[in-house]
């Protein structure tokens, strides 16, 4: 099996990766993108010694994928 480094790799644009992706990859992604910008208002309003307003209506999206 070849390796090819990142330097030797066609440059692709974003738009062309999202415009591949399925419904449910892209759909992981934006929550994925929405925790990780949460997270980071929460760690910099803990450092401030305050707690985000919405911290306590924040409901986490259930996975569609899973079957109940």
């Amino acid at each position: 099996m070849t390796h090819q480094s990142l330097s030797t790799c066609p440059s692709v644009a974003p738009s062309q990766v999202w415009g591949c992706l399925g419904h449910d990859h892209r759909t992981k992604i934006i929550q994925f993108m929405a925790q990780l910008a949460f997270n980071l208002v929460a760690s910099q309003s803990a450092l401030n010694g305050k707690e985000p307003t919405d911290a306590h209506n924040l409901k986490h999206p259930q996975d569609s994928t899973r079957t109940p």
